[in-house]
């Protein structure tokens, strides 16, 4: 009998980590005043939150991250945060650029994962060590990953020296790769338990077009996957515990069978409906925060996911520098923020998630239901449930 834990986290606000008293200074997507603005938000609810420290001008530069129960940015800090500016962009992307513009620091929160780019203009600005910490999977422990960015004799990057407090953890082999435009290197810690796993990226690159040299380092962590187990394995009690939007604590047990049929739903706080439909199982609480329960069954194994597929949207990002909405300046010179980078992290999930609340209408998301930001199944919802649906209330 198998019970698989998610997002478990306790109650805390942006106020408490900033010392607010309540009050931030957030990144309003939509703005489209010119130089520097506060602007006051309420604060949101964190449900997890990581340190990333990435070497910058041969210093560590460190970026905290928190996120909301939906997997949004809730806020980012810096530190040192003297000469950064943070730049409006998408609300679910924050850019931070140094006085002089040779600096950008840039996180996203996706459902590829959550990811820390810091660009220079040469090798020598990004050498240095750099490491991760967090909770990887909600138990309250806390895991930590080090590296340290190097150059060959060549100029090109490399990634050595990695290791985890994790003794279960398995350390990649650093990767290279090169093109006509530049050179980058890949390394990856792998962890996992009997049901799920998630990979930490680590990605260096020098590269130059249009006679404009650029350096970056970026850390990703991947959202959690569901592994592979058989039958007898997988059949059991399930749970899934998180938080709501408005920091409720909610929990889902449901049994899967050896056929993986799903049975025996329920949920609290009580007043989810409960809708099953063609192997899909969704539980969608009364203040609309939805969970998608799916158990596929491929080569004799089964692969059983409980993914949230809701955004709070409850405020954009608060960080920890004055905020600029200048529409132009999205953080590395290049009007409209994509700076080409592309670092194989790509798992082939697609954003599935449903907005809880009023929708910023900025980051161009689908409303797809779905498995939310932990992985994909292909699957599109089509909407209302067909003749073969069957739906419950659970009293409240």
């Amino acid at each position: 009998m198998k019970s698989r834990l998610f997002a478990r986290a306790s109650v805390v606000t942006i106020g408490a980590i900033f010392g607010l008293g309540g009050l931030v200074t957030g990144v309003n997507a939509g703005g489209a005043d010119d130089g520097a603005t506060d602007t006051t938000l309420p604060a949101p609810v964190v449900a997890e939150s990581s340190t990333i420290t990435l070497p910058l001008f041969g210093a560590p530069l460190t970026v905290d991250i928190a996120t909301d129960p939906g997997g949004a940015l809730a806020s980012v800090s810096i530190n040192p945060a003297d000469g950064f500016t943070a730049v409006a962009d998408r609300s679910n992307r924050v850019a931070f650029v140094n006085t002089d513009g040779t600096a950008t620091v840039r996180v996203t929160a996706g459902h590829r994962g959550d990811k820390v780019k810091v660009t220079g203009s040469s090798i020598s600005d990004i050498v240095g060590p750099g490491g991760w910490s967090g909770d990887v999977f909600g138990t309250g422990a806390t895991t930590t990953v080090g590296f340290e960015i190097a150059a060959k004799p060549d100029g090109t990057p490399d990634i050595v020296n990695v290791t985890s407090s994790d003794s279960t953890a398995t350390i990649g082999a650093t990767e290279y790769h090169s093109t006509e435009h530049g050179s980058s290197a890949r390394a990856s810690v792998l962890f996992a338990t009997a049901t799920e796993k998630r990979r930490l990226s680590i990605s260096a690159s020098v590269s130059t077009h249009d006679d404009k040299s650029k350096a970056s380092v970026s850390v990703t962590l991947s959202d959690a996957r569901a592994l592979p187990q058989s039958p007898a394995d997988a059949a059991g009690v399930h749970a899934w515990d998180g938080l709501l939007c408005d920091g409720t604590a909610a929990h889902i047990q449901y049994t899967v069978g050896l056929d993986g049929s799903v049975s025996d739903v329920t949920a609290t706080p009580d007043g989810a409906s409960i809708d099953q439909n063609e192997g899909r199982t969704k539980v969608t609480f009364a203040t609309g925060e939805r969970i998608v329960i799916k158990v596929r069954q491929h080569d004799d194994q089964v692969i059983v996911n409980a993914e949230p597929a809701f955004r709070c949207h409850a405020a954009d990002p608060a960080v920890n520098t004055p905020v600029s909405t200048t529409p132009d300046d999205h953080g590395d010179g290049i009007p409209g923020g994509h700076d080409g980078d592309h670092d194989g992290d790509h798992d082939g999930d697609h954003d599935r998630s449903t907005p809880v609340g009023p929708r910023d209408g900025g980051d161009g998301d689908e409303t797809h239901d779905g498995a939310g930001r932990g992985g994909a199944d292909g699957r599109h919802d089509g909407g209302s449930p067909d003749d073969n649906s069957t739906t419950t209330t659970v009293a409240g």
